[in-house]
C-alpha cells in the first residue's frame, strides 16, 4: 500500500505491528491499515448472534430511519451488499419489501445470514454472472472494511445497478484530531490496543471528512447528509472491561465530534 485508501495521497506516516502496517495520511487524516497476518482477525460470535439479532438495538433502529429518510421505493429488487449480521435484510423484510437479496464476502456473515434467513433463497454466494440488477443497492457501514473500496464501488455501479437505480451508501466519519490521537496511542502502546481502538482486525480505513469528500468527487457522489451520531458504550454484559473502557472513550469522542457519520447515494442515469 501506497497510497490513501480514501484521498490516494502518498502515505507517510508509517507503523509497523506484528499483524499490520497503520498509516495516517498527512494530507485528509485518515488511517489506512494493510494487514499482515490474516489470522489475527477477531470475532466475536455470541455478541454478533445475542445483539444483532434483537430488534431492539442501536443498528436496528438506525436502518430503519435511512430506509425512510432515502425513501425506497417497495417492489423492487434491492441488494444489501455487505450484509454482515443482516440488521438491514431484517429490517427491510419488516418493512415490507420483497425482493431483499443480501451479500457479504466473510464466511462467518454468511454462515450467520444462513441461520437467521434459513428459508430465504435470497443470500447470494456471489455477486458475478447475476442475469438481473439491483434498483437499490445498500453499502451500510461497509466501505471501511474494503481494501478496494473504488473497485467495489465502480462495479455496483456498472455493473449490478439498474438504470434509474441508486447506491446508497452509509460510513463513520472520524475527526482528523481523533485520528492523530488514535494513531499516538497506537504508538505509545506498541499497538497492544489496535484492535480495540482502529478495528485493525475488520477495517482498512477510517475516513475523516475530508477523505470522504474525496471519495464523492471520484464517483460522482451526492452527500445527502452528515449526521452526528453518539456512540453510546458497549454493554459492559456483552463484552470484556477493556472494550467497554475504550466504547467509553469513542463516546465522549462522539459527543465531542461535529460530524461522525455520512450518508452518500449515486443515481445511475
Amino acid at each position: 500500500m501506497n497510497k490513501c485508501l480514501a484521498c490516494h495521497h502518498n502515505l507517510v506516516f508509517n507503523l509497523k505491528r506484528s499483524s499490520h502496517h497503520l498509516y495516517l495520511c498527512h494530507k485528509c487524516g485518515s488511517i489506512s491499515t494493510k494487514k499482515i497476518d490474516e489470522t489475527s482477525s477477531q470475532y466475536d460470535e455470541k455478541y454478533y448472534l445475542t445483539y444483532y439479532a434483537s430488534r431492539d438495538n442501536e443498528m436496528y433502529r438506525e436502518c430503519k430511519h435511512l430506509i425512510h429518510d432515502c425513501k425506497v421505493s417497495k417492489g423492487i429488487k434491492i441488494l444489501d451488499y455487505g450484509a454482515g449480521s443482516g440488521v438491514l435484510a431484517q429490517v427491510l423484510l419488516d418493512e415490507g419489501y420483497e425482493e431483499v437479496y443480501m451479500y457479504d464476502t466473510s464466511a462467518h456473515s454468511q454462515r450467520y445470514l444462513q441461520k437467521r434467513f434459513p428459508k430465504s433463497d435470497k443470500i447470494l454466494t456471489t455477486t458475478k454472472g447475476l442475469k438481473y440488477k439491483f434498483q437499490t443497492i445498500f453499502i451500510t457501514d461497509v466501505i471501511s472494511h474494503l481494501d478496494e473500496v473504488d473497485q467495489v464501488v465502480t462495479e455496483l455501479h456498472s455493473k449490478l445497478l439498474d438504470t434509474g437505480g441508486c447506491i446508497i451508501i452509509r460510513t463513520p466519519i472520524y475527526s482528523k484530531v481523533l485520528n492523530l490521537l488514535l494513531y499516538t496511542l497506537s504508538w505509545t502502546f506498541r499497538g497492544k490496543f489496535d484492535d480495540i481502538l482502529l478495528f485493525t482486525s475488520t477495517r482498512f480505513c477510517l475516513f475523516t471528512l475530508r477523505g470522504i469528500q474525496h471519495l464523492t468527487n471520484r464517483h460522482n457522489l451526492h452527500i445527502m447528509e452528515f449526521k452526528k451520531k453518539v456512540q453510546y458504550p458497549f454493554n459492559p454484559g456483552n463484552t470484556k472491561i477493556k472494550k467497554t473502557v475504550f466504547s467509553t472513550f469513542y463516546f465522549f469522542c462522539s459527543l465531542i465530534s461535529k460530524y461522525n457519520q455520512a450518508i452518500l447515494i449515486v443515481r445511475k442515469k
